[in-house]
């Protein structure tokens, strides 16, 4: 099965959330947490909240490396694992962090979920800041990672 992954920059390092809260089902912003939820993941929850007052959020492992995480998010339609990754410099600084974005479900969905996080988001999701450091740590090329987003948003 084809992995269908995007990957989004993020610009801020807020909400902070706790991973005790996570293990109970609850997204709780808190002023300090145990990881940057970052703008990213905040919209990836809010679209999958606007798509289905269902969805479920929780860790995905109990921790990661410092400052790094994973969560996964599901929905009527979508199973979604948000990972948080340092590609270059110093941590703590949203600039060298990368979220991916792995899907499970049908096109259609992914699509339709696209197209609401990226009018959630209010911004272009691909503003890497070095993609020569992104390239060499994700083993992906920038023209394929540039495709999918355009494939789910409809730009082929």
């Amino acid at each position: 099965m084809e992995r269908k992954i995007l990957y989004a920059q993020p610009l801020v390092n807020i909400p902070h959330l706790r991973y005790k809260d996570l293990q109970k089902g609850v997204y709780r912003v808190r002023f300090l947490g145990d990881f940057h939820f970052t703008d990213v993941g905040r919209c990836v929850w809010k679209t999958a909240k606007s798509l289905d007052e269902n969805a479920e959020i929780k860790p995905a492992v109990e921790k990661k490396k410092l400052l790094e995480w994973d969560v996964l998010i599901s929905t009527n339609e979508l199973w979604i694992l948000l990972e948080a990754w340092y590609y270059r410099g110093f941590w703590d600084v949203p600039e060298n962090m990368v979220v991916s974005i792995e899907f499970n479900g049908d096109d259609g969905a992914i699509s339709e979920f696209v197209k609401h996080f990226v009018k959630s988001l209010g911004r272009e999701p691909l503003e890497i800041k070095d993609w020569q450091s992104f390239v060499q740590c994700f083993k992906v090329t920038k023209e394929n990672v540039i495709s999918q987003w355009k494939y789910y948003l409809g730009e082929k």
